[in-house]
């Protein structure tokens, strides 16, 4: 569909770059959400084998898993809005 005017098609650019935007903070929330979940489940899987000794270092590495994604999301964040 070519465009009637450069206006038509700044605007179209600027509604394809919104759009990307948007999708692109979506993406990041919801990697977020499933490494939080991942953490957990990790977890919870330790708490049920009954083996006490272990959950320690699991729920550590849950943590270290937590931590990154947040780092991950927070660089990203801040490279887009530049």
């Amino acid at each position: 569909m070519p465009f009637d005017t450069a206006s038509d098609s700044g605007l179209v650019l600027e509604r394809w770059q919104q759009t990307a935007l948007t999708l692109t903070h979506r993406h990041l929330e919801l990697y977020s959400a499933t490494v939080d979940r991942l953490a957990d489940a990790h977890v919870e899987a330790v708490r049920a084998t009954k083996l006490l000794a272990l959950l320690p270092l699991a729920e550590s590495h849950a943590a270290i898993w937590r931590e990154c994604a947040d780092t991950y999301v927070t660089t990203v964040r801040g490279l887009i809005e530049r």
